[in-house]
């Protein structure tokens, strides 16, 4: 007799389906990350901080990938480049530069790629020669220099 052939119950089926849908509260959250810019207030950055560490840890795509997008858009601009800076968010990212992609390390370099590039912009802006911000340079390059050879150089 030849060996019965196993399928997935339908309870099995509707429970992963309902696993990669998101609720209507994380659709909101994903729609408030897409709408981030580097004009955002200090409550929206620690939201978007907030979104983005949670959905490491609870592994949701969607929002990881819309939060690491986020990050990328803040960190385009000046401003919001200090933002992230004064809340820690650069020591942060430049930890998890080296997360493997299977530890979502394929959707957090969104972010450090975006941070990278906002300090690469920000360092060809800063005027030589009134040299005011010694202190910015050098913490940027102390915590992202070796992830990127643009912020290094």
């Amino acid at each position: 007799m030849p060996p019965k052939k196993t399928t997935r119950s339908s309870s099995t089926k509707a429970a992963a389906k309902k696993k990669q849908e998101l609720s209507a509260e994380q659709v909101k959250e994903v729609d408030f990350l897409r709408e981030v810019d580097q004009n955002c207030s200090d409550a929206d950055l620690a939201k978007v901080l907030s979104l983005f560490n949670n959905a490491r840890a609870k592994k949701i795509k969607d929002i990881l990938v819309a939060s690491c997008e986020a990050i990328g858009r803040i960190s385009s601009g000046t401003e919001g480049l200090m933002m992230l800076r004064e809340a820690g968010a650069v020591e942060m990212l430049a930890k998890l530069a080296a997360d493997p992609p299977e530890a979502g390390g394929k959707y957090t370099i969104v972010a450090v790629d975006g941070l990278c590039a906002g300090v690469v912009a920000w360092m060809d802006a800063v005027d030589p020669v009134e040299f005011q911000d010694l202190n910015h340079l050098l913490y940027f390059a102390l915590w992202l220099g070796g992830v990127d050879e643009d912020v290094a150089v």
